[in-house]
């Protein structure tokens, strides 16, 4: 308990970081001894004989826990595909639990035998983890319909609402240092734009600051839809992520075939695949550097 005091009296510090960094080796291999030790509780050979009551509370853990959060998803109005795909992510059981069980055989609250079917439940809820969380989009679209089908967000609605004002304006695909210089020229000159970034509190210190930042992945159509695409003078993906940049030109390809694209590349290395992938151009910031430097 003291351990555990500690952890989170340091994860409130300055030095949470560096701390992080320096036990996360350690962390697979604790957790790999965690497994094993839960492995060698159970009593393998009971196993035939429990199997109901093992079945019985795996559904339970997994349906109980997965409509619990379902339920909740729903109740904050996220839409019923988001509340589907949360539930399945999270419905099955997990470590925290064991860590519950082995404290309670450990302080004899629980016998050897009664706890067996749940301990089964809990490792049965865990294998199947994976497959859920992997296939959880496809299980929701059966349930539920496609989630482009849901209600929009509101920062979804304040895309829109701002980008409907725009005609000819510039698409900044990731507001980081690139594309905050980006935006200080473009306001210079008069240009209007709109500025798509995953880092929420990046989004929202730049929205307090009035820039027209708003959160999203610019790897999905509907988001470059809303950012009003079809009407952009061009859009400039600033981000040096090859697979993003890759499925983001095929994303806008695919909404408009005439859209003028530029990249930013860290060097030249991915110059010619982005070009086969639909960009117009391609900026490597090792060529600019090397421009700059020219004169001297």
């Amino acid at each position: 308990m003291g351990a555990f005091l500690a952890g989170m009296l340091l994860s409130e510090t300055v030095y949470r970081h560096q701390i992080e960094s320096d036990a996360r080796p350690f962390r697979d291999l604790l957790l790999g001894l965690f497994f094993v030790t839960v492995g060698l509780e159970l009593d393998y050979p009971l196993l035939p004989s429990m199997w109901l009551e093992t079945l019985v509370l795996l559904l339970g853990i997994t349906l109980g826990k997965g409509l619990l959060i379902f339920g909740l998803v729903w109740a904050v109005r996220l839409g019923l595909p988001a509340a589907a795909r949360t539930g399945i992510i999270l419905g099955h059981g997990g470590e925290f639990g064991i860590a519950l069980l082995a404290l309670a055989l450990g302080q004899g609250v629980l016998d050897h035998e009664t706890a067996q079917p749940v301990l089964a439940a809990m490792i049965v809820s865990m294998l199947i983890a994976p497959v859920l969380v992997r296939h959880n989009r496809q299980f929701a679209i059966r349930a539920w319909g496609r989630p482009n089908a849901a209600r929009p967000s509101d920062e979804d609605r304040g895309t829109q609402q701002h980008a409907r004002q725009l005609q000819d304006h510039v698409i900044i695909a990731g507001f980081g240092r690139l594309g905050q210089n980006l935006a200080l020229f473009l306001r210079k000159l008069g240009v209007p734009y709109i500025a798509l970034d995953l880092d929420a509190d990046a989004t929202r210190q730049a929205r307090l600051a009035g820039e027209p930042v708003f959160y999203g992945d610019c790897t999905q159509a509907p988001i470059l839809d809303q950012a009003g695409l079809g009407r952009a003078r061009v859009t400039v993906i600033t981000f040096d992520e090859p697979d993003s940049v890759s499925r983001s030109l095929q994303a806008a390809r695919g909404l408009r075939d005439d859209a003028d694209l530029i990249v930013r590349t860290r060097d030249d290395r991915h110059f010619e695949p982005i070009l086969a992938e639909g960009a117009d151009e391609v900026i490597p910031e090792t060529l600019e550097a090397s421009m700059g430097l020219a004169p001297y």
